[in-house]
């Protein structure tokens, strides 16, 4: 519960109009954990937070018919704000620890989310950086006064096996800068309409350590005091964890264009330096998992032109058509970018990569198609080609493979009301001719791969796809570079405001990457 709640108060003269007023004694202000936004987060760990923009009618999106939309395009605004209040959704009450913040206009103190790895890992060894957002309250004063240095100080109360640093900092360093203002208009039942007046500094950094791992939700709580008087007014919330599946993730080059010593490059399949740190370290860690690429030494390398010289018996021949209807395809040919040929092409070259390495079961038994997907494979392919599917604007650069759910996933699908439940993300990505750069397209077709969709994708369709925003307007790996494309504005605003920073993962998407079945749990 709340320690000391003051509800005594100074009298202030206000300088504009020489009348006096009450300030509260500690002043009321809120205390909001941030992260960078742009190119100072790289993803290294998971942090979310609910953002004005997507709850409040900031009516920043402007689709055909310049009509102005609400970011958020999901079911229910309320079932958002519980992905944050709540450690799962399904949980029935708020956590207890929200309920010791008592907002004066009566809302719920809504946390953001901290997803660290211990510093026994490498990748969160030194913990992690954020700053702080000082929200001052509307009901502070009788008029909005800016906060001053009048001596209050902010403590940091942990859960066990959390660090910050420093443990106490004052009010007056984090509000040296100018104050800020921003109208909040709500249509949303239980949020005010309001204006909120607020200090950010992002040089003031707040450092977060995990020394243990934890099993249940952790805290950060932050405490002011003034005058021997405290209030809770500030929470991080720690993301569990002391489970950490592994996800195993194997590299295919698969080269269709003979090579051609006039231009050597024509034959040569891109993977772009940096791919492998970016995978492990700076994408799905963020939900707490282990993504390991194989070593590069046990990549698996199929030119395709040379393998028609390996089946070249009898025995051989079914092996032999298969390669040889493929290259008659898709060689050297301009494959148009629309949906049905990408998911032939997806599934035709899955097929022969099965028939050409195919998965060992015994010492004389072979399985030669349908590996891949079978739900006992933990392994994750990424298959790089020199396949090209158009140019320019609205080229596809990747695709992740697409499988037939089982019985029980369809019924589970329907029971949860979902319109398309036929269809369930496969274990394999393929990269179409990516340039030497485009890491980003690897991370979101495995994002696919690990059970997530696009942010984009309409809420229902499937039914685990219940939050969803207008395109391009994220930080999210699962959003696109590209606004959805309206008749309003011009080609120079299409380009997402966060395009090449695009490393975030929403809270809610942890939930499902961590439940997907290429998920390995057996060393947690």
């Amino acid at each position: 519960m709340t320690e000391g709640v003051v509800s005594n108060a100074i009298a202030q003269a206000s300088p504009e109009n020489n009348k006096t007023i009450q300030i509260s004694d500690p002043r009321k202000f809120l205390v909001h954990f941030r992260r960078p936004l742009g190119p100072d987060y790289d993803g290294s760990y998971g942090f979310d937070w609910l953002r004005d923009d997507y709850v409040y009618d900031r009516q920043q999106v402007l689709e055909e018919g310049n009509i102005p939309k609400r970011l958020y395009n999901g079911s229910k605004i309320e079932n958002l704000i519980k992905e944050y209040t709540r450690l799962k959704r399904s949980d029935a009450a708020d956590l207890a620890e929200i309920k010791e913040i008592e907002p004066l206009n009566k809302e719920t103190y809504i946390p953001a989310w901290l997803a660290i790895f211990p510093t026994s890992n490498p990748i969160n060894a030194n913990g992690v950086d954020l700053h702080l957002q000082i929200d001052q309250e509307s009901a502070d004063s009788a008029e909005p006064l800016p906060l001053e240095d009048d001596g209050t100080m902010l403590s940091f109360e942990t859960s066990t096996g959390i660090v910050v640093s420093p443990p106490k900092i004052s009010l007056g360093k984090l509000i040296t800068q100018k104050r800020e203002d921003r109208e909040l208009v709500s249509s949303v039942a239980g949020l005010s309409s309001k204006t909120v007046y607020y200090y950010k500094d992002e040089s003031v950094k707040i450092n977060i350590k995990a020394t243990d791992s934890y099993s249940e939700a952790g805290y950060v709580k932050v405490i002011a005091t003034r005058k021997g008087k405290t209030r809770n007014v500030g929470l991080l919330m720690m993301y569990p964890n002391s489970v950490v599946p592994k996800a195993e993730v194997q590299v295919v080059k698969f080269t269709v264009t003979p090579y051609d010593k006039n231009n050597p490059s024509a034959s040569h399949v891109f993977i772009p330096f940096g791919y492998e740190n970016a995978i492990e370290t700076k994408s799905f860690n963020q939900a707490l998992v282990k993504a390991k690429v194989v070593s590069p030494k046990n990549n698996i390398e199929l030119k395709l032109p040379n393998e028609l010289k390996n089946y070249q018996l009898d025995k051989d021949k079914p092996i032999r058509e298969s390669i040889e209807s493929f290259l008659n395809k898709y060689q050297n040919k301009n494959i148009p970018n629309d949906e049905q040929t990408k998911i032939e092409l997806t599934n035709n070259t899955i097929s022969l990569f099965e028939v050409l390495h195919p998965k060992k079961v015994s010492e004389d038994n072979y399985v030669h198609s349908g590996w891949i997907d079978d739900n006992n494979n933990k392994k994750t392919y990424v298959i790089f080609t020199d396949l090209k599917v158009n140019e320019g604007q609205s080229a596809t650069y990747g695709r992740a493979t697409i499988r037939r759910a089982t019985e029980k996933e369809i019924k589970i699908c329907k029971t949860h009301g979902g319109a398309s439940c036929n269809s369930v993300w496969g274990n394999a990505v393929l990269l179409f001719n990516i340039t030497r750069d485009d890491i980003h397209s690897i991370v979101h077709e495995l994002g696919h791969s690990f059970g997530l969709w696009h942010t984009f994708t309409p809420y229902g369709q499937p039914p685990s796809m219940e939050h969803s925003f207008y395109r391009g307007y994220t930080d999210n790996i699962m959003d696109y570079n590209l606004k959805t494309n309206p008749k309003t504005i011009t080609n120079a605003e299409l380009n997402n405001p966060f395009k090449g920073h695009t490393h975030a993962l929403f809270k809610w998407q942890w939930d499902m990457l961590r439940s997907d079945r290429s998920m390995d749990y057996s060393d947690s």
